[in-house]
């Protein structure tokens, strides 16, 4: 009984000192390898069969870029701001700048969090395979999605302003609060999803509504109180405490405006990533000693 207990008492240790941040950096740094052969082979696997191939991961953003452009910019003809001039072609590129990071980097990989471990039964019951590695080859084939974006952004930017500015050298800046966001609830809703199998439909409404309730379709500046009666504070206020904001108006900033972005709230947003990802990759860690019994 003696000896059970100081094993017991051993592996809760061990458990917690496995938490502490450095310690989980260290963990999946050594599974690199394994989380970007899952992510390419879902890559691979989500374009076999089809004629283009990988050419969807550019198609994909391309399409989405063109229906927003004429809904917005043709069928309600809204303008960007305040720019009586803004060109057809800049109003799509202030779009793409916040459908890129969002819908086809965040949105892609949490969309499918929830499936991640339920939709592999296999692996997860197999006691030497490391179950993380699934929600982080998640976030790893949306991070290959998102360079196919991203390629066309750049294409996009060039045909639009002619050059390329130096501050767009920053988007990689940019990406950390993005990927800590992601990462973390990614990590939080592939465990929640093996226990509440309805959860995909509500990520979907969960997505919509954030994706409305950020400055994807719009500018911060829209929402700031101007003294005629337009904007509102609390609108303003609020959409500022929003985490994407700041990485949405910092990609505009850098690959449209050729400016720095906001540091000192792209600084909140990174904090805001850095809590979301160690509470959603410690709950996976603590949670998935049950997914084989569930599954």
């Amino acid at each position: 009984m003696a000896l059970e207990v100081r094993i017991n008492s051993a592996k809760g240790g061990a458990d917690r000192r496995m938490m502490l941040p450095h310690r989980l950096a260290l963990h999946f740094w050594r599974l690199r390898g394994l989380v970007w052969r899952l992510a390419a082979r879902d890559t691979i696997a989500r374009n076999r069969g089809s004629y283009l191939g990988l050419l969807w991961t550019a198609i994909t953003p391309l399409f989405l870029l063109a229906v927003y452009t004429f809904v917005f910019g043709f069928v309600f003809k809204v303008r960007w701001g305040t720019e009586l001039r803004t060109s057809r072609g800049e109003f799509a590129m202030m779009l793409f700048c916040g459908i890129l990071p969002f819908s086809i980097l965040f949105g892609d990989a949490v969309s499918r969090a929830p499936l991640t471990v339920v939709g592999q039964p296999n692996f997860v019951t197999r006691v030497v395979f490391p179950a993380e590695a699934l929600p982080a080859s998640a976030v790893g084939s949306a991070c290959l999605q998102f360079l196919g974006g991203f390629v066309v952004m750049l294409i996009g930017a060039l045909a639009v302003r002619h050059t390329l500015s130096p501050e767009i050298l920053l988007v990689p800046v940019l990406l950390i609060p993005l990927l800590l966001i992601t990462t973390g609830l990614t990590f939080f809703l592939a465990s929640v999803g093996v226990f509440v199998r309805d959860m995909v439909s509500s990520v979907q409404i969960a997505l919509t509504l954030l994706f409305f309730m950020s400055p994807v379709f719009y500018q911060l500046q829209n929402l700031k109180p101007d003294g005629h009666g337009h904007g509102s504070r609390i609108a303003y206020n609020l959409m500022l405490l929003n985490p994407f904001t700041s990485i949405i108006e910092g990609f505009r900033s850098v690959v449209m405006r050729a400016e720095m972005p906001d540091w000192r709230w792209l600084g909140y947003s990174a904090v805001v990533g850095l809590v979301l990802c160690y509470l959603g990759v410690t709950w996976f860690l603590r949670t998935k000693k049950a997914f084989a019994d569930v599954l």
